[in-house]
């Protein structure tokens, strides 16, 4: 039973009839189902994606700008750097008009020059449009091979933006839409909430009228709580978890994505003003209590960019940590059928964003697969809120995507998600989907996802209501093209490319709280141990599956489980034996008992089910089929059976043809 001490708002009724519930008046019980149950301190367990969807697709869509603005552009070449055209093309183009770029390679930099192309609020509702990406790594670039300094496409179609010099350490990203924008350098003075924000709730009550810059209809505007004590840095709000990484890093990294000591963060977007309320356009994720300071702050050296597409291209070589394409402070922006690679930083990375998009892309082959930031493929970070990262591929990097201080609503789905890994350790996996890597995030769907593994990460602090639905978690690293031969010797042992060491499909470290994990399939049919000498000097020793570790006792390279929830690290978290009874597991299918388990409630554990079967939604966020499925079987995730069917985004890579979106 949950009481609910006061009104929510009419998105909170829509969620509590997603999940189930009954509301009656305030003060009055609400029995929750057991499918998505309430737990903690919140009214729901799950966002309402459905009726509030992610993105632009699903809010009327991406438009398709089909009036060009001046002359197709073609490359310069004789080594001359195609920068100012590109960015002269873009100031000069209208509103609701496309720049295009013909097929060859564009050099963004002529070598030394730090170059980049930048959007800002002139370019509002602007796309910059190539012929396409091409048939997929046009160009060579990984770790492995390596990248190129003569960059030529052949007979192939594509247009790709190269940037020219990257193997200088001071070059950086290739595209900046509203560069630096969400920085807490472009804040203003926060007003202080008169009552607790509710989870769901479409409207804020501040303790005086907001006025002047950042304060108007359309502005993004911050929405924020205190959750640690500046002064001895520990947490005060029990849902949040600050790690001991961060008091190794010092007092700055508490504000690395988020303002210092404020993680939990949402960016919403103001529709109506009216004294001292502010109304806005997507409901609150989570309760903003004024126990916990709670703020709403606006923009006010920084204006968002409205409405800017980046489609067809193929981005080579960004650095300086910033990768190849850098969205910040965008309202319904998208890059839509692109190709990244060979970046220093986030192949394609959000911040601060609200209901922007990545789609139908192919981002992969990391400039450097180890932990630190500069090997991540994609990022969800600074309080983004109601984004959609949909029908891409993701791979070899060191993590496939990131989501650090995220603000909830977003979606990451139908995702073929791969071979994650660090250059210096491959013998096992690095983290999988995941919705972590900064404390704060919270409230976020992942769904329909093809990956080795689901990784509720803490070692950045914890994330928190996290729902992962109908994905396959298969436990095994595809370790595709060169990564099979990979080996690296370190002190002397031959550490080879695979899953040798502290394997499972779903792993959830301490404070991973209130986690729904539905639907899903764990593991393969004919899934292998490896017990086996693999290089002349190391010995995989994998002798059995087991089915759950709940209790905190250490992985170990021997035993293979389907779950591991409440793990800790001897240099980090320590071990929460008690997790899983805040965890949500209900109707996942696994191949170590080939049977899907039912849970009575929350909190369940064993092998054996003690709870009846349940109807699960075919969505979480989608009313019918997407159109990108055409005639494949959607869900493609039955976990009343273990099986599993075609995964659009997979079956293009497995073709050869990653840019090949229907």
């Amino acid at each position: 039973m949950l009481t609910v001490h006061r009104a929510g708002s009419l998105a909170l009724l829509a969620w509590l009839a997603v999940t189930g519930a009954a509301l009656a008046v305030p003060h009055a019980s609400v029995q929750v189902g057991t499918l998505f149950p309430a737990m903690g301190s919140q009214a729901s367990s799950i966002y309402p994606w459905a009726q509030y969807p992610p993105g632009v697709t699903y809010n009327g869509g991406i438009p398709a700008r089909t009036t060009q603005c001046g002359p197709t552009l073609t490359p310069l070449g004789g080594g001359r750097s195609d920068t100012a055209q590109i960015q002269a093309a873009i100031n000069a183009c209208p509103a609701g008009q496309h720049v295009q770029l013909g097929s060859g390679v564009f050099l963004i930099g002529n070598g030394t020059d730090n170059e980049s192309i930048f959007f800002t609020p002139r370019n509002n509702h602007v796309t910059l449009r190539g012929v396409g990406p091409g048939p997929g790594g046009v160009l060579p670039g990984d770790f492995i091979t390596g990248g190129t300094r003569n960059p030529s496409i052949g007979s192939a179609t594509a247009t790709v933006l190269y940037k020219n010099g990257w193997q200088n350490p001071n070059m950086y990203g290739i595209i900046y839409v509203n560069q630096y924008a969400s920085s807490q350098a472009n804040l203003g003075k926060s007003i202080n909430l008169a009552s607790d924000g509710l989870q769901g709730a479409l409207s804020i009550t501040l303790a005086s009228a907001p006025v002047g810059a950042g304060w108007s209809i359309g502005s993004l505007v911050l929405i924020d709580i205190q959750t640690a004590d500046p002064a001895t840095r520990n947490s005060v709000d029990p849902d949040a978890y600050w790690s001991p990484a961060f008091v190794a890093a010092g007092p700055a990294s508490y504000g690395w994505y988020s303002r210092p000591y404020r993680s939990i963060a949402q960016i919403v977007k103001i529709v109506r003003i009216s004294g001292d309320t502010v109304t806005i356009e997507s409901p609150l994720s989570i309760t903003f209590p004024v126990a916990y300071h709670a703020q709403l702050t606006p923009y006010t050296a920084a204006a968002p960019v409205v409405g800017v597409g980046i489609e067809d291209l193929d981005l080579y070589g960004g650095g300086g940590g910033h990768g190849n394409i850098w969205l910040s402070l965008c309202d319904s922006c998208w890059v839509k059928h692109i190709e990244s690679q060979w970046q220093l930083g986030d192949g394609v990375g959000f911040y601060g964003t609200y209901r922007s998009e990545l789609r139908d892309s192919y981002i992969h082959g990391s400039r450097m697969p180890i932990p630190g930031g500069g090997g991540y493929e994609t990022d969800i970070s600074q309080a983004s809120a109601n984004n959609l990262f949909e029908n891409n591929i993701m791979r070899n990097g060191n993590k496939v995507i990131v989501m650090r201080g995220s603000g909830g609503g977003n979606v990451v789905a139908y995702n073929y998600m791969d071979d994650a890994w660090n250059y210096q350790d491959p013998s096992q996996a690095e983290a999988g989907i995941n919705a972590g890597h900064y404390t704060g995030s919270h409230f976020e769907l992942l769904e329909g996802n093809w990956s080795h593994m689901y990784t509720g990460d803490s070692w950045w602090g914890n994330s928190i209501y996290i729902t992962v639905f109908r994905n396959w978690l298969t436990g095994l690293r595809g370790a595709r093209g060169a990564l099979a031969k990979y080996t690296v010797n370190n002190g002397g042992i031959l550490y080879p490319y695979g899953d040798y060491w502290t394997r499972s499909p779903l792993k959830m470290d301490s404070h991973s709280y209130y986690h729904n994990i539905v639907g899903n399939v764990l593991g393969f049919r004919g899934m292998p141990l490896f017990n086996a000498q693999i290089t002349s000097n190391f010995r995989a020793t994998q002798k059995d599956f087991i089915y759950e570790n709940i209790n905190g006792t250490p992985e170990n390279n021997t035993d293979v489980p389907m779950y591991v929830i409440g793990a800790g690290d001897p240099n980090g978290p320590r071990a929460q034996p008690t997790l899983y009874q805040q965890t949500n597991r209900q109707g996942n299918f696994d191949w170590f008992t080939q049977k899907q388990i039912w849970y009575r409630s929350y909190g369940g554990s064993g092998a054996t089910s003690t709870g009846a079967p349940q109807t699960l939604p075919k969505s979480m966020y989608l009313t019918s089929k997407p159109a990108f499925f055409g005639s494949h079987t959607w869900p493609w995730v039955d976990p009343s059976t273990g099986t599993t069917y075609t995964l659009p985004a997979k079956a293009r890579f497995d073709a050869g043809t990653p840019n090949a979106v229907q």
